[in-house]
């Protein structure tokens, strides 16, 4: 018969399950990025039909995005920072 097996052999080292041990710039770059893309996705889609019905006189559409993606990417920073430290503290315990 040609089936899966049920025990695959698998290899995984140690520093594959290793976490993160610091949280630096490389970190908050991601943030910031994933910020913009998260208010690019959702808010320039609606503030452009909003600047269209506005005569398409719409300035602000560009320093919104810019300030909705900085603080998504400062409180993803943030709640990334505080959970991965509550998740390390959780795992020294036991």
């Amino acid at each position: 018969m040609n089936t899966r097996p049920d025990r695959v052999e698998r290899d995984i080292t140690r520093t594959d399950l290793m976490l993160p041990r610091g949280f630096g710039v490389k970190l908050f770059g991601e943030c910031l990025a994933a910020g913009l893309l998260f208010a690019l996705g959702f808010l320039w889609g609606p503030l452009t039909i909003l600047g269209i019905f506005l005569d398409g006189h719409a300035p602000w559409t560009w320093p919104v995005i810019g300030s909705a993606s900085l603080v998504v990417g400062l409180l993803m920073f943030a709640y990334v920072r505080h959970d991965v430290k509550d998740f390390i503290a959780s795992i020294d315990e036991s």
